[in-house]
């Protein structure tokens, strides 16, 4: 087995902003404080107060006696296990077996490695999103949970000691870690410095019957899990059946612009969530809560099945786009309400030459023309943006639609096909009446017929009846046009007109 540990030294810090809790405040020193409530102690700083001179074990008064503009918040317990959740959910695209830890997760890739090519590849992958979402972590790697779990909090004091993969070398990679990484209590803590033990080798190299009878079982098991002597079974975590999650404010946020960080923290969970269930979505529903307790709901949709945080999140900007907050923000959620089997696209094994270079003006290199359509829907509205769909009537001008309804996959691949016929494609948004010169058809020069006369006699039910015979005809330039003469009652008979052009 191989497990990478993700440590959180800064988790109340990060939990108290809503994920970016180091840079919310990061010109103003901010404490998380714990202990008892008369005499509270200060349990996790940010780097504002670290840089005022406070350390973590002072006390709240000290604290407020050095730094006269201290921020200071109680710890939160239930909000610092909610982040743990979120990250878990995103965690889940990456393997099954994720087990959650006091201010840590832990999980299980042996599974995973040639699926996200190969350890340092993952641990990069999980870096980046942890960071998305709005978390500080710390890493390791090792063969045993708790082995990991040790080398993530020593990288504080040694980067380099982050990493084993090998079970006959942790032993020795675990020998000089301080033993003050491990959860025991105060006092065994305290009198294993006193007697002058401080690194786990000391312990290693100890008779193990003397250990256990001096300092008890809890030592002893803990030291026989890191190694990996002694079974360590976990409790992993289930991801749910539906994906909602919220991100909650410290100040009320007025400017779209500001809820960039945690939108996108929000469609990065739910990305992670989606590949884990092997879905996508096509509705999202934002719910933006304000400091009255009121609502505003914000609906986004997709035309294919979609999962990337990053169109879900400028689909949002195209809605902003046009109308701003309408009151200050203290939360947002986000929930998917519609979900659909993705089918991802396959890369191509050859590039495509063919591409037009300024293809990327328009539109996000690699988009698709659905995703566009997904942005044009959110800025102009559903109505604004429509496809073309094919109408049973013999009238030309009649034989199209346009379909502003979302096509779903299944519709699009179950549509019939477009069969060439004698008929163009580009009509004219009203015929064009041409001149006649010697009972010939004029359109920049002389018309010749090419073939017909097609006779199109129909449409008494909707009162637009035509009665028209069409004919190919092409002109001195080699242009191939598409022109009838109208034969309808109460019209000059016999006058020509100009109706499309074929390619």
């Amino acid at each position: 087995m191989l497990w990478i540990a993700l440590h959180f030294p800064q988790l109340s810090i990060d939990a108290f902003g809503g994920g970016h809790g180091q840079t919310l405040l990061q010109d103003m020193p901010l404490v998380i404080h714990d202990g008892q409530s008369r005499r509270p102690v200060l349990y996790a700083l940010n780097l504002a107060a670290r840089n005022a001179g406070l350390q973590p074990g002072m006390t709240l008064a000290a604290a407020r006696a050095v730094s006269s503009n201290l921020i200071a918040v109680a710890r939160d317990v239930d909000k610092e296990q909610q982040a743990l959740v979120q990250i878990a959910t995103w965690l889940t695209q990456f393997s099954p077996s994720i087990a959650l830890e006091p201010q840590a997760i832990s999980i299980e890739v042996s599974s995973s490695l040639q699926l996200f090519g190969g350890i340092g590849a993952l641990v990069t992958l999980i870096r980046e999103g942890t960071r998305q979402l709005g978390f500080y972590s710390l890493f390791g790697v090792a063969t045993t949970a708790l082995g990991a779990q040790l080398l993530a909090r020593a990288t504080q004091f040694a980067p380099n000691t982050r990493m084993c993969r090998e079970c006959s070398l942790l032993p020795e990679r675990l020998s000089m870690l301080p033993l003050n990484l491990f959860d025991w209590p105060d006092a065994l803590k305290h009198t294993l410095d006193t007697l002058g033990l401080t690194r786990i080798g000391q312990l290693q190299a100890m008779p193990r019957a003397g250990l256990q009878q001096r300092f008890g079982d809890t030592l002893v098991h803990d030291l026989d899990r890191a190694h990996g002597l002694r079974g360590d079974p976990r409790i992993y975590f289930a991801l749910p059946d539906k994906f909602s999650s919220q991100r909650e404010f410290v100040f009320e946020l007025s400017d779209s612009n500001h809820l960039t960080p945690y939108v996108l923290s929000l469609f990065t969970e739910m990305e992670g969530f989606l590949r884990a269930r092997s879905a996508g979505a096509t509705s999202v529903q934002l719910r933006l809560t304000s400091g009255s307790k009121t609502h505003r709901e914000i609906n986004l949709a997709a035309r294919e099945p979609t999962r990337h945080a990053k169109h879900w999140q400028r689909l949002l900007a195209e809605k902003f786009a046009n109308a701003e907050l309408t009151a200050p923000v203290i939360a947002i959620a986000v929930t998917v309400l519609v979900y659909a089997p993705y089918m991802a696209q396959t890369a191509s094994l050859l590039a495509d030459a063919g591409a037009p270079r300024s293809a990327s003006a328009t539109h996000h290199k690699g988009e698709s023309v659905a995703n566009v359509m997904d942005r044009l829907a959110a800025r102009l509205g559903d109505q604004a943006v429509y496809q073309i769909a094919v109408h049973d009537d013999h009238r030309p001008e009649l034989a199209w639609q346009k379909n502003s309804r979302k096509v779903t996959k299944k519709e699009a691949i179950n549509a019939p096909l477009y069969k060439p016929t004698t008929r163009p494609v580009w009509l004219l948004k009203e015929p064009r009446p041409l001149t006649v010169n010697a009972q010939q058809p004029q359109y920049r020069g002389a018309l010749t017929l090419m073939a017909g006369p097609e006779r199109l006699d129909t449409g008494w039910w909707d009162g637009k009846p035509i009665t028209r015979d069409y004919f190919i005809a092409q002109n001195p330039q080699h242009e191939v046009c598409w022109i009838y003469r109208d034969y309808r009652l109460g019209t000059p008979s016999g006058l020509w007109y100009l109706h499309g052009f074929f390619g």
